[in-house]
This record gives C-alpha cells, sequence and structure tokens, in this order.
C-alpha cells in the first residue's frame, strides 16, 4: 500500500513536470510567432524569418507557421525560403490544392523535374470530379508539367548518342540554331530557360505565377 501510494506521488509530480514544460515550451514557441507578426508589422521581414525558423524547430509540424513562413518568403522575394515552407507543407500532406502549381513553379525554377513531376498526378487526382472557373486549364497545366518532368528529369531516358559527323557536315558556327530552337532543350520545350519551365508553358502556365501566391496567403488569413 505505501509503495503504491508513492509510486503514485511520483507519477503525478512527473505528469505536472511535463505539463509546465509543455506550457514552457508553448509559450515560447507563441512568443516567436508573436514577435515575427511585429517585425513584419514593420517591413522587417529578414528577422520574422529567423523568428519563424527558430519557431518551427520548437513546432517543426505547426501548419499555421509554416504557411505563415511561406508567406515571409513571399513578400520579402526569399524564392528559397518559400520553397522550404511549401515543400514541408507538401511532405506532411498540408498543402492546399491552391498551392500545387505556385509549389511545382518553385521546384521547376531550381530544376527539380523529379520532385515537379511527383506533384502533377495529386493534383489531377484532387481535381477530378470537380467543377469551377478554370478546373480544365488547372488540369492542362498538371499534364504540361508531367511532360516536361519527364523530359528532363532523371528518369528520362538518355539521349541516343549521335555519330560524329565530318568536317564537311559541320555546320558554320553562324549558321547552327541557337539553343532555343535546338531539340531536346529546355529552352526549346518551354519557350524561356530552363530555370521557368513551368512559368512559360502556354496557356493555363499562367495561372501559377508567383505573382499569385500573395492572395492566396491573404485568403489563409495571414
Amino acid at each position: 500500500m505505501k509503495a503504491d501510494r508513492k509510486a503514485k506521488v511520483k507519477e503525478r509530480a512527473k505528469v505536472r513536470t511535463q505539463q509546465k514544460l509543455n506550457a514552457a515550451h508553448d509559450e515560447k514557441v507563441d512568443f516567436l510567432y508573436h514577435e515575427a507578426r511585429w517585425f513584419v508589422q514593420n517591413d522587417q521581414f529578414d528577422k520574422a524569418i529567423l523568428l519563424m525558423e527558430r519557431a518551427l524547430r520548437l513546432a517543426p509540424d505547426n501548419i499555421e507557421m509554416i504557411r505563415f513562413l511561406g508567406y515571409l518568403g513571399h513578400e520579402s522575394q526569399r524564392a528559397d525560403v518559400e520553397r522550404k515552407a511549401l515543400s514541408r507543407l507538401w511532405h506532411i500532406e498540408a498543402l492546399p490544392d491552391e498551392f500545387y502549381p505556385p509549389y511545382i513553379n518553385l521546384m521547376l525554377e531550381k530544376k527539380r523535374f523529379d520532385d515537379a513531376l511527383a506533384v502533377c498526378p495529386k493534383g489531377l487526382a484532387r481535381l477530378a470530379g470537380k467543377r469551377f472557373k478554370g478546373v480544365a486549364a488547372r488540369c492542362q497545366f498538371f499534364q504540361e508539367v508531367s511532360a516536361v518532368c519527364r523530359r528532363f528529369g532523371r528518369a528520362a531516358p538518355a539521349p541516343p548518342v549521335q555519330p560524329a559527323k565530318s568536317a564537311k557536315s559541320v555546320q558554320p558556327a553562324a549558321q547552327r540554331p541557337s539553343s532555343a530552337g535546338r531539340a531536346g532543350s529546355p529552352r526549346a520545350a518551354t519557350g524561356r530557360s530552363a530555370g521557368h519551365p513551368g512559368i512559360d508553358l502556354p496557356g493555363p502556365g499562367r495561372l501559377s505565377q508567383r505573382a499569385d501566391c500573395g492572395a492566396l496567403y491573404r485568403s489563409g488569413g495571414l
């Protein structure tokens, strides 16, 4: 009986200690979050980003804070920060449907074709049976991105080895086709540099330009 009573006392003390630690942890995370918002109000985005990165080390799966970090990256034109935030949302399966195209473009800007390709099937699946303005354009966007990523990603087949040309068959430098029209180059497939194939896809690719992201973040209450 006495031993049982002591064990219960120790267990209750352990629970109270853990509760205090949890409260202190939550209070610190909350403090960092509100401090970051204060810096945003004073247009000090770099300091706000540092605080949010500290907060997310303490609460790595806090969806609201991850989205806020993405907002900070977008507003401060820090694509690296925004890419990191959206990537975290994607990996914890909390990326909103509207952010799929912007996230894909951020991957394509770094030529991460395989990462972008992984998003497209899920994006198409989430559009199945839905009806809203622009759904057809978004479906086409996912399909076009998939084609580009399969062509230039690591899983793409290696180009066939061309036989060496004789000196007579080599074109003069002035007559050689430019890289913009050369078959097999990302520039030819997308109309611009290899770093922006998603943004420059014809037609529906424009719906995912990063300029649209500000409204998406604000629609989430940030």
